[in-house]
């Protein structure tokens, strides 16, 4: 890349963390918007040769990690903005969510989080402690979004799941796959009543 350059960029250690979660969504993410390449390397320790083969216990101890941006000057100007966006931005919100209620908010293998966090660009994590909560991480509107949206699937899920598995729906019940009629094969009921849900949150609350 003609004219291209890297620079180093020090952000906190949590912030290198949200940029590896979930695959490194948000790292893709900064890398698509301005077009440069970042890079993060492992934790350099003072008695370390190598970028390899860090210790847990040293990466820990560290409080900072330096991120490397390759591109031309307006890619990295566009990708320095987008992290300190989400630096600034960032929050992390918890929830009480009785653990009853964990499961329809996950769905069969995580389906309904999963699109959640794809939907939202947050990552939500689940826990049992003291009675059960919810916390999502990320921008602090999707964060409200997510919220939002996990508060309807709860809701509205189990009536859609039980509409499903009757076996006697009828064309222009889903609006999702308004032409299904009769029964669905066990492993399409989830995606099928996810894809309904989010119709229905889209068409009623005008989000995404």
């Amino acid at each position: 890349m003609i004219g291209a350059a890297t620079e180093a960029v020090t952000i906190a250690t949590k912030f290198k963390d949200v940029l590896l979660a979930r695959k490194a969504k948000n790292l893709r993410r900064i890398e698509m918007i301005s077009g440069a390449k970042v890079f993060v390397p492992k934790v350099l320790a003072d008695n370390s040769k190598s970028l390899f083969a860090v210790k847990k216990s040293q990466v820990r101890s560290v409080d900072t990690a330096v991120l490397q941006i390759t591109g031309v000057l307006s890619q990295r100007i566009t990708a320095k903005a987008a992290l300190e966006e989400l630096t600034q931005t960032w929050t992390e919100v918890t929830h009480p969510v009785k653990e009853k209620f964990h499961g329809t908010m996950k769905g069969k293998d995580a389906i309904v989080v999963q699109r959640v966090e794809q939907e939202t660009g947050t990552t939500v994590t689940f826990s049992k402690e003291e009675g059960g909560s919810v916390s999502i991480a990320g921008q602090q509107a999707s964060c409200f979004d997510a919220w939002t949206l996990l508060l309807f699937c709860k809701d509205t899920l189990p009536g859609v799941l039980t509409k499903i598995r009757s076996g006697s729906l009828k064309a222009g019940d889903l609006a999702s796959v308004p032409f299904l009629e009769g029964g669905v094969q066990a492993e399409m009921v989830w995606p099928i009543a996810l894809e309904e849900a989010l119709m229905m949150f889209k068409k009623e609350r005008r989000i995404f």
